[in-house]
């Protein structure tokens, strides 16, 4: 689904939307940390710790949505003002925020591409882990230095 961000007179609309979008990012974050434990892991853990696992991922993220939720509400970005409608879009928390979860999101995969790197030959590589763990070390990276 893709959403753009509507700038408008009425407040709670916009704040509203500032929660939606929060907690989109969250819902992406928590997608990228479920598919990055399962590249990390070479075989699955069990169901048992499946779950545990699962619910800490979601926690986490459930506590960065209402992080950035907050972080949007009590101090927007400056750079997202809208002087026709004197509102502020969502900011995804400000340069600063943006270039730190960016940072902290890249080197997982760094870090998992280098572990992949120097395992020995014997036991499953995927080449899908290698392949994802570029493409979003260079999502993240650019999103880093964007800002």
């Amino acid at each position: 689904m893709w959403m753009a961000p509507s700038p408008n007179d009425d407040k709670l609309a916009s704040n509203l939307e500032k929660i939606t979008w929060a907690f989109t990012h969250a819902v992406i974050i928590c997608l990228e940390l479920t598919a990055l434990v399962i590249f990390a892991f070479p075989n699955l853990p069990s169901n048992k710790a499946s779950k545990r696992i699962s619910s800490v991922i979601c926690s986490l993220c459930f506590g960065f949505g209402c992080l950035l939720t907050i972080l949007e509400m009590k101090s927007p970005a400056k750079e997202f003002h809208v002087f026709q409608y004197s509102t502020n879009l969502f900011g995804d928390g400000g340069g600063i925020c943006i270039m730190l979860i960016s940072l902290m999101s890249a080197i997982p995969y760094a870090a998992l591409i280098s572990l992949r790197c120097l395992q020995p030959k014997a036991g499953s590589r995927r080449s899908s882990t290698f392949t994802y763990c570029i493409v979003m070390l260079g999502v993240q990276g650019t999103r880093a230095l964007v800002v």
